[in-house]
């Protein structure tokens, strides 16, 4: 801004040039908000844009002669620290907020939890500004206003931790510039029109967990084509997961845990080739996992836990190479466990609880070493442990086996392990903790066969006895006989 000063006794002009300063209008906008949160005192700053009156969470920009202001935020940030201008006890949003018609970013983080409140209306009226709106565990209640559609320029959306109810706004769809939306850890519920997720061509993040929608998850979630991350977990989703799910080929996480999911997974989950991690524990899937789920070589985390999958598990398993944890607890899995298994070199947790397991335990006593305790397969009743395998693990110094440990149940496979039978618990047993070692079955009723070959000092002994009473009572009817 330059005035123009014209001095009457010299006769002469002079120009005098003066600093921007804040857009009036705005200035009082940004008064009558923080005094909403607590935050009076900024009434004293005679200008909130200039260097000396700003603090952290305003920030403004030049246009001409005013500053205005683009960002605005309060609360915490964190449970440690509060980053921006706290909220006191009865913190709301003004109205002044429409006032605000340059703001790009509006955050208001555990400000109103004492306070509760439906999301203001007024907001809505930011559409020719507005990217990133944050109301994150901030105390609302009630169902998202229909006037927040006008936000066209919205790139971020997060009401994350709050009671918002009723069901996913249709309207959504018009928020054709979203690129993250969070409305996890709320109330809304119902079942999900397929028609919210048309036009979201932008969006990468898609977090709806912690609610309570239900029924089918619609096909037409295979149009958000540029999703990076769908975390759907902690809802009453029913149905078979729809195959449109194959056509987000960006996904590198996908999270459908805690719901109730039945029938088969679609053969075109193996089409999200970028995909690290795949969460589906706790659904009712009731059938074998594809072998189709060994195509995803990037996956880093896999858990399938508890989720009534039945059959075998896929030897396809063992091309995971960059596997790092790998959840298979919890299910009806059948059949041994595949030597594949032992080759994925990166896996860090291993658990096959809680299963009907059998057969021997393909791993080797440098792959046990290595996984310690982070390796589970108790509660398989079927499986078995190679003799040799289990004496290498006690002589092994790096293993985590030791015989100072608590005996574990490990179980040594019968010498017909071939035929995978075996008997007693499924965790690991070193030789030198077991009384005995269950080798061939009991033989059949009347046959003269011992129920247990010599395999220590004290089943020789008890193994020679049998030997000297069978021979003494044929010597007796020997003589018997004779006598006849």
């Amino acid at each position: 801004m330059i005035v123009v000063v014209y001095e009457v006794g010299g006769r002469s002009w002079r120009c005098v040039a003066m600093a921007a300063r804040t857009d009036p209008v705005e200035l009082q906008a940004v008064y009558a908000m923080m005094a909403a949160t607590g935050n009076g005192w900024a009434a004293s700053i005679p200008d909130v844009c200039v260097k000396s009156g700003r603090w952290h969470g305003i920030e403004c920009v030049q246009d001409g002669d005013y500053y205005h202001v683009v960002e605005l935020s309060f609360g915490l940030v964190t449970d440690q620290a509060t980053a921006f201008p706290s909220c006191a006890q009865h913190s709301f949003i003004s109205p002044a907020v429409a006032n605000l018609t340059h703001l790009r970013k509006l955050g208001y983080f555990a400000c109103c939890m004492e306070n509760p409140q439906r999301i203001p209306s007024e907001i809505g009226r930011l559409g020719d500004s507005l990217e990133a709106l944050h109301l994150r565990n901030n105390g609302h209640v009630g169902i998202i206003p229909e006037e927040l559609a006008g936000l066209i320029k919205l790139r971020t959306f997060d009401v994350h931790g709050n009671s918002l109810a009723g069901t996913m706004p249709i309207w959504l769809s018009s928020l054709t510039e979203l690129e993250a939306m969070d409305i996890s850890d709320n109330t809304f519920g119902g079942e999900v029109d397929g028609r919210t997720f048309d036009n979201l061509e932008r969006l990468t993040v898609f977090d709806a967990s912690d609610n309570e929608f239900v029924g089918a998850l619609p096909d037409s979630i295979g149009r958000l084509r540029t999703l990076q991350k769908l975390d759907l977990s902690y809802n009453n989703f029913t149905g078979a997961i729809p195959t449109t799910i194959g056509d987000l080929s960006r996904l590198l996480s996908l999270n459908l845990a805690h719901n109730r999911f039945s029938g088969p997974l679609p053969e075109t989950m193996s089409n999200l080739s970028n995909l690290k991690s795949l969460d589906l524990q706790r659904n009712c899937f009731r059938v074998p996992i594809p072998a189709s789920l060994g195509k995803l070589v990037k996956l880093e985390g896999l858990v399938l836990s508890e989720s009534e999958f039945v059959g075998p598990i896929p030897s396809s398993f063992g091309s995971l190479s960059n596997i790092r944890a790998l959840f298979l607890d919890g299910n009806k899995l059948t059949g041994t466990i595949p030597p594949a298994l032992g080759d994925l070199t990166r896996v860090y947790e291993l658990e096959l609880s809680s299963n009907l397991l059998a057969g021997p335990v393909p791993f080797s006593s440098s792959f046990v070493s290595r996984l310690g305790r982070r390796l589970r397969l108790q509660n398989n009743e079927g499986l078995c442990y190679e003799f040799k395998t289990a004496d290498s693990l006690t002589s092994d110094p790096g293993s985590t086996i030791r015989p100072s440990e608590q005996p574990p149940q490990l179980k040594i496979c019968s010498s017909s392990s071939s035929n995978n039978q075996s008997v007693g618990s499924s965790e690991f047993f070193p030789p030198s903790h077991h009384p005995s070692i269950a080798l061939d079955s009991v033989a059949p009723a009347g046959s003269l066969k011992p129920a247990f070959e010599p395999s220590s000092a004290c089943s020789r002994i008890s193994y020679l006895s049998y030997h000297a009473v069978k021979c003494f009572w044929f010597m007796t009817f020997l003589v018997i006989m004779s006598r006849c």
